[in-house]
C-alpha cells in the first residue's frame, strides 16, 4: 500500500483478514473505491468481530484477573512509597503505583467493550493466586524494602510479561485490536520498571545477609507462584519453563525459550534430608 517492501507480516495481515470474515462473514472494512479501502486497512481500527458474531469466544475472564492484579499491586506499591525510607525507592514506586494505576483502568474500560455488565469486575483467577497475591503484597515493616522489591520485580513482574507477552502473540490485531494497544501500553511500561526495580534489588542488596533474605524471599514466592499456575488461568501455557529477558540495549528486549517444565504448575515445597549411612 505504501510502495514498501513487504515481509512475513503482509501474509500474517491477509491470515487475520481472513479469520475476520470467517468469524464474522464480512471484512474488516467495507468501502465503495478502492482507494477507500487502502485508506481504511492503513488508518481504521476495524469494528470487533463480536459486533457481527457475539458467540465468538472473548476475553472478559482474562482481563477481570489482570484487573485484579493491577489493583492489588497498584495499591501495595502506593502504601509501600509511604512508608519506604529510601528516598529513591519511594520516588520509583510513586511512579510504578500510577502506572499500574493506569493499567487497571485500561482493562477497566475494556470490559464495557466487551459486554460485560459490570465494568469494575476484578477477581483472581484461582484461591492460589490470590494467595500468591497476599504474601507478594504481606511484608508491611519499613526494614522490608528487599522482600518488598523481590517480590514485585523479580517473581510478579516477570511473570506479568510473560503471561502479557504471550496473550499479545496468539492475539490478532484484526480480530481485537484495543486489547492489543492496551497490552503494548502496558508492555512498554513493565519493561522500563523490570529494568529498574532490578537496579534497586542490586544497589540495596550489598550484604550478603541482603542478598541470602532476597533469594530466600524469592523462592518461597516462585513456589506459591508456581502452585497459583498461571494470572489468566488454569489452562497450561508456553510459559510454563524457564526463559529470559535479554537487554540488547533497547525495548523490547529480547525472549529467549531455553525449555519447557511440563507439570511445574503441580509443584510443591520439599524438604531435603540428608541420611548418612553407616
Amino acid at each position: 500500500i505504501q510502495g514498501k517492501a513487504f515481509d512475513h507480516r503482509a501474509d500474517l495481515y491477509s491470515l487475520g483478514v481472513s479469520f475476520y470474515y470467517m468469524l464474522s462473514g464480512r471484512l474488516p472494512f467495507i468501502a465503495k473505491k478502492p482507494t477507500e479501502y487502502l485508506q481504511k486497512h492503513l488508518c481504521d481500527t476495524p469494528p470487533s468481530v463480536r459486533q457481527f458474531a457475539p458467540d465468538v469466544p472473548d476475553s472478559v475472564e482474562r482481563i477481570v484477573n489482570y484487573a485484579y492484579c493491577e489493583r492489588q499491586l497498584s495499591a501495595a506499591l502506593g502504601g509501600w512509597g509511604a512508608t519506604i525510607p529510601e528516598l529513591d525507592v519511594k520516588a520509583l514506586l510513586g511512579r510504578h503505583t500510577y502506572e499500574h494505576a493506569w493499567h487497571a483502568d485500561l482493562w477497566r474500560q475494556r470490559l464495557p467493550e466487551l459486554r460485560e455488565a459490570d465494568e469494575n469486575r476484578a477477581e483472581p483467577a484461582s484461591e492460589a493466586f490470590k494467595h500468591f497475591m497476599d504474601e507478594v503484597t504481606s511484608p508491611d515493616a519499613p526494614e522490608l524494602t528487599i522482600e518488598k522489591l523481590v517480590g514485585v520485580y523479580r517473581v510478579l513482574l516477570p511473570h506479568l510479561l510473560a503471561v502479557y507477552t504471550f496473550h499479545q502473540k496468539v492475539t490478532s490485531d484484526i480480530v481485537d485490536a484495543p486489547t492489543v494497544r492496551s497490552l503494548k501500553f502496558i508492555l512498554d511500561d513493565d519493561h522500563v520498571q523490570f529494568v529498574e526495580g532490578e537496579m534497586l534489588i542490586e544497589d540495596l542488596a550489598r550484604t550478603p545477609e541482603l542478598r541470602e533474605r532476597a533469594a530466600k524471599w524469592q523462592g518461597h514466592l516462585d513456589v506459591l507462584l508456581a502452585n497459583g499456575d498461571t494470572l489468566d488461568d488454569l489452562v497450561l501455557k508456553p510459559y510454563h519453563g524457564i526463559e529470559w529477558l535479554e537487554n540488547e540495549g533497547k525495548y523490547p528486549f529480547t525472549y529467549h525459550r531455553l525449555t519447557n517444565l511440563y507439570g511445574v504448575h503441580r509443584a510443591t515445597a520439599a524438604r531435603w534430608l540428608a541420611v548418612a549411612r553407616a
